[in-house]
């Protein structure tokens, strides 16, 4: 969920923000750890500077007296930038909110300033290891992004396909920012695809069990069990679940790709993901075709080779995608 503009903010923090607007900002304050704390420092900076109470406590009185000090340190300059900060002059005058913006927003990235940690894969797969101890396998063109103090609330954001070993800690639950979709675990391994290209985001547990919800809204989460796959679509946040077994999901990172009798239709969906590319079947009766095979680091012409000489078809890449055509299965 994004962040709200700093005009809801702003509303939301004096009092004017419609019923429609505070329900927008609580909504994205409740989707992390992270927002919570945000508005709650905002209402805090709020009530110091106008001496307005705050109107929701999420308690972070722990880490306000740190916020605190460093308010102090840059206070002469935070008052520079808002010119002249006495209440009643901010009440008179409607150009004063311009100024508060200038000021919050200023003085809240001084004393919030947290070290971020991206790690991206750029294209090829990359061995990522946690402060926490657990570890994040990134495919091809995936990044995540997490705190320098992770191990105090285990929070990441994910863009991409991400193979995650979570080391367990019942007091620290594991969360995932992946898209539209939020991923909620204990300790346990799981496959979380979420490319921004996708009309879906996808998880598929291997061991332990994993929570699955939309961003922002707990009451959709979805409990996942090993061999099981979660898909939130991404247009209107609905939720699917399939008990779907299948080694492929996470064949970029196994480098194996293994079909049993499976039918063409779903071979070459699991080719597509794999080698990202596209295929498409001239004559849809191929699909039907069954295909039993086993690949070890899989080379891409080595499976159109197979495929080929199993099902006897014409393979021609044109445009950017190899075309299938053929009479029929040839077995």
């Amino acid at each position: 969920m994004t962040t709200p503009d700093d005009h809801l903010l702003l509303k939301f923090l004096s009092g004017t923000a419609g019923a429609e607007e505070r329900q927008a900002v609580l909504r994205w304050a409740e989707a992390s750890p992270d927002n919570r704390k945000m508005l709650a420092d905002l209402e805090r900076i709020h009530q110091t500077y106008l001496g307005l109470s705050p109107s929701h406590d999420y308690q972070t009185a722990e880490a306000w007296q740190e916020l605190e000090n460093k308010l102090d340190h840059h206070k002469d300059a935070a008052i520079v930038t808002s010119v002249s900060w006495s209440r009643s002059w901010v009440f008179k005058v409607a150009a004063s909110v311009a100024a508060f913006a200038v000021c919050t927003f200023l003085v809240y990235r001084v004393a919030t300033r947290t070290d971020v940690i991206t790690q991206t894969s750029g294209e090829q797969r990359m061995e990522v290891a946690l402060p926490d101890g657990s570890t994040v396998t990134l495919n091809a063109r995936s990044r995540i992004s997490y705190h320098a103090d992770f191990e105090d609330g285990r929070s990441l954001t994910l863009s991409g396909e991400a193979f995650f070993e979570v080391k367990h800690d019942v007091h620290h639950p594991f969360v995932i920012h992946a898209g539209a979709a939020q991923v909620r675990v204990l300790g346990t391994s799981f496959n979380v695809r979420a490319f921004e290209t996708e009309k879906q985001n996808e998880v598929y547990v291997v061991t332990g069990k994993v929570q699955l919800a939309r961003e922002g809204d707990g009451l959709t989460a979805v409990a996942l069990i090993p061999g099981e796959r979660g898909m939130l679509r991404v247009s209107d946040g609905v939720i699917l679940k399939t008990a779907d077994a299948d080694p492929n999901l996470v064949a970029w990172k196994s480098r194996t790709l293994v079909f049993r009798k499976a039918a063409l239709q779903e071979v070459l969906p699991t080719l597509e993901r794999y080698f990202q590319i596209t295929i498409k079947l001239k004559n849809a009766g191929l699909g039907d075709c069954r295909f039993t095979s086993t690949f070890e680091d899989p080379d891409l012409e080595e499976v159109i080779e197979a495929l080929s000489v199993s099902f006897k078809l014409d393979v021609v890449r044109r445009d950017g995608q190899y075309i299938f055509d053929g009479d029929g299965c040839g077995n």
